[in-house]
């Protein structure tokens, strides 16, 4: 698999992903997937909650709920070699309330975490993303 073609699967699995969220996080549900010419790596959705990762991130004490895509990252970790040279894509939903998807453009503080793990292509719902 070329992941730097879009594939609508992964991000319809980044969908059901935000759907699996605990509740909504500042008005929105996120999911997001990274895979790899074999598929899925890991997937990971937002909460609540924070971790380590997130916070070393982080400039700002009011935004250290953990995010999808660094959940995907700390997931991906615990079973995968991010040095292996292999491209890695990450696919990321957002919806609000209404369940409409929202632009799912990660924030400086994830797209300097999925940069530094390798992640470099990125594919995402919204109005400048991708429909499914």
């Amino acid at each position: 698999m070329n992941v730097k073609r879009f594939n609508k699967k992964y991000l319809k699995q980044a969908k059901e992903m935000a759907k699996t969220a605990p509740g909504f996080v500042a008005g929105y549900k996120v999911g997001a997937v990274i895979v790899d010419r074999y598929g899925v790596i890991a997937s990971g959705f937002n909460a609540k909650k924070t971790h380590p990762e997130q916070k070393k991130w982080s400039k700002s004490e009011s935004k250290i709920h953990l995010h999808a895509e660094m959940l995907a990252i700390i997931e991906a970790a615990k079973n995968w070699d991010f040095y292996n040279n292999i491209s890695k894509a990450i696919y990321i939903w957002r919806e609000g309330q209404s369940g409409k998807p929202l632009d799912a453009m990660p924030c400086p503080v994830c797209a300097g975490a999925l940069e530094y793990y390798g992640i470099d292509t990125i594919f995402h719902s919204g109005e400048y993303g991708h429909e499914i």
